[in-house]
């Protein structure tokens, strides 16, 4: 369920950092090596900018490997207040921090 949750936050994610159709790629860069790692990200004529990198780790038994992607993207809102997202997504869920995105007060001292 939480890796459910993860792919359909990452590709929301992903569809609201795409640029726009009239909106020029100025540079787009996407490494992957025989191992499955890779490195992506784009720049836009607009400001849109995504980045993304993927690696595997060995999971805690030793069994098997986990993916972890760590990215960001930004973009302007109409307005022209700029948001950016920045998130981690690996055996621990999906973690997102971003501009837009309240944050908790902080936890009283016991």
């Amino acid at each position: 369920m939480k890796i459910a949750i993860a792919i359909l936050i990452a590709i929301i994610g992903s569809s609201l950092a795409a640029p726009a159709k009239d909106s020029q790629i100025l540079e787009e860069n996407f490494i992957r090596d025989d191992f499955g790692q890779y490195s992506y990200n784009f720049l836009s004529g607009d400001g849109v900018a995504r980045t993304e990198q993927g690696s595997f780790k060995t999971n805690e038994e030793g069994t098997g490997n986990i993916l972890v992607q760590k990215g960001g993207y930004r973009y302007l809102l109409p307005g022209g207040e700029l948001v950016e997202v920045n998130y981690v997504a690996d055996e621990n869920g999906f973690r997102v921090t971003g501009t837009h995105l309240p944050t908790p007060p902080p936890l009283p001292v016991v």
